[in-house]
């Protein structure tokens, strides 16, 4: 009904009692906000678009403050950096948003690739601080 297109449902989350939808078109990650409304779903809000096999990068980030429809307060924003992980060899992300201690995101295999995401407390107006730890037991920071 809201004229979202899409190939591939990749994975679905809950977060403050909202579904929180990663869905494909093309070579295209988005991100949206559904509510479930009895037998059915009722689209509020998405955005993103990272790609998938996005060379040379080894991990791609967008962030987002999706309006859950209700919005009064930024406590009522689902807020959350996601991406795609380009290189197999790293196990585990760390993410730490400002002001907040770091926080491993979730990390989920689909049929193009990896993604990532993970949420932030209060809304995101900035790049998180990022920690790659690879399967060899190294830690890099930094998104390059």
């Amino acid at each position: 009904m809201k004229n979202i297109t899409f190939d591939e449902v990749f994975y679905i989350t809950k977060e403050k009692g909202f579904n929180i939808v990663f869905f494909g078109k093309d070579d295209l990650l988005s991100v949206g906000l559904v509510r479930e409304t009895g037998s059915s779903y009722e689209w509020i809000y998405g955005t993103g678009s990272k790609q998938f096999n996005e060379s040379p990068c080894i991990l791609t980030r967008s962030f987002a403050n999706l309006l859950t429809g209700r919005v009064r307060n930024d406590s009522e924003l689902v807020s959350l950096t996601f991406g795609v992980l380009n290189d197999n060899d790293i196990e585990t992300l760390q993410i730490e948003y400002k002001d907040q201690k770091a926080r491993a995101a979730a990390i989920v295999p689909t049929s193009k690739g990896r993604i990532w995401f993970c949420f932030s407390d209060p809304p995101i107006h900035a790049d998180p601080a990022v920690r790659r730890i690879y399967q060899n037991g190294d830690v890099q920071s930094g998104w390059d």
